[in-house]
């Protein structure tokens, strides 16, 4: 596929809690757009999640229980598919940064609620937001990043060797 367009906001995507069983036990959060990509933190405390509430696709920490609710980024660009490291401190995920000639582009289709994703590099920064560090420049698409147990290593899939763009692989990289 060349382009790729996923539509972000004709639906809208909540996070909700659940048991055991599946049932849903409470919603925690009722916006309309996208809050999705929830991933909870290794002490159970935080949910980390992407969201459109601020008009693009960024990062947002809450307590579990939907309250205090900190936006992380800000950077123009698709931020998403995070993970927190074993020990809850630092944050690993995929983000796209349109360049200058695609600005325009990209701000048009998320006015309309899609987003074409674009090439994806992966990002790591301290659970507050602090930090930021662009890991990746590989070009093409890496993508669902998480840490390995010690903390010092991350496993992505990517596609960055693929002449057509479809053939992902497993690569691990040092943190730093």
């Amino acid at each position: 596929f060349d382009v790729l367009i996923v539509d972000i906001f004709k639906c809208n995507y909540d996070i909700f809690i659940g048991d055991e069983k599946g049932k849903v036990v409470k919603q925690i959060t009722k916006i309309n757009g996208y809050d999705a990509e929830a991933v909870i933190s290794p002490n159970g405390d935080k949910i980390l999640f992407t969201s459109t509430r601020n008009g693009d696709l960024d990062l947002y920490l809450m307590d579990i229980s939907g309250k205090n609710v900190k936006q992380l980024t800000s950077t123009l660009g698709y931020d998403g598919g995070a993970s927190f490291s074993a020990d809850g401190t630092k944050i690993v995920f995929s983000a796209s940064r349109p360049s200058s000639a695609d600005t325009n582009q990209y701000k048009a289709l998320l006015l309309n609620g899609f987003v074409a994703p674009t090439k994806l590099e992966i990002y790591t920064m301290n659970v507050d937001g602090t930090n930021l560090q662009q890991v990746t420049r590989l070009g093409n698409s890496n993508r669902t990043p998480v840490f390995n147990p010690s903390g010092n290593k991350i496993i992505f899939s990517s596609n960055h060797y693929s002449d057509k763009g479809n053939d992902f692989q497993l690569f691990m990289i040092n943190v730093d």
